[in-house]
């Protein structure tokens, strides 16, 4: 099995980079404490 064939698929590279963009900011925001505030 090539690895290489799936980490050169656009598809999933573009999966993978929003997934951990979301979760970057999801652990930014958090960290500034922004959910602890309500949202209006």
């Amino acid at each position: 099995a090539n690895i290489t064939l799936k980490i050169d698929n656009p598809k999933f590279i573009a999966k993978f980079l929003s997934f951990s963009m979301s979760l970057f900011w999801t652990l930014e925001a958090l960290s500034h404490g922004y959910f602890m505030t309500p949202l209006n």
